[in-house]
């Protein structure tokens, strides 16, 4: 390959959006068992590692909040799919309704984060903004 002014440029295009498509949303799925609450995200690179699994809350400015961050427990399970991050949101307030994502971080970044999710009272499940039902909530009543 020759290296001139426009090949450079090509390069660096392709490059940026190999970068940037690290860095799409997941989609979250949701579970309720019993009164606990889970969002489930699936990855197929089982070679990522995760130092924590934090919940970013929306500013909510005008109802009194801010943009903040907490860490919240998971736990990782085989899929076929290939991993399984099972995320307890549980203690999360049903009420906010600014929305919540989650943000998986290594050592000081983070690296992938969900869509914005917020609580439905009507399905009693989190769903995921703007999304219809079925494509975010598994119905286990049929």
């Amino acid at each position: 390959m020759i290296l001139n002014k426009s090949n450079l440029i090509f390069s660096f295009c392709l490059l940026a959006s190999f970068i940037c498509a690290i860095h799409n949303p997941k989609i979250p799925r949701f579970s309720k068992e019993g009164e606990k609450y889970f969002v489930h995200l699936f990855f197929d690179n089982d070679r990522l590692k995760f130092k924590k699994i934090e919940i970013s809350r929306g500013c909510g400015c005008g109802l009194g909040g801010g943009h903040k961050t907490f860490e919240v427990p998971f736990t990782i399970l085989p899929h076929r799919l290939g991993n399984e991050f099972k995320i307890d949101i549980s203690s999360l307030d049903k009420n906010f309704t600014p929305g919540y994502t989650v943000e998986l971080r290594n050592k000081s970044w983070r690296v992938f984060r969900s869509k914005e999710f917020v609580y439905n009272e009507i399905v009693d499940s989190f769903l995921t903004r703007g999304d219809n039902y079925r494509l975010t909530h598994e119905d286990t009543t049929n």
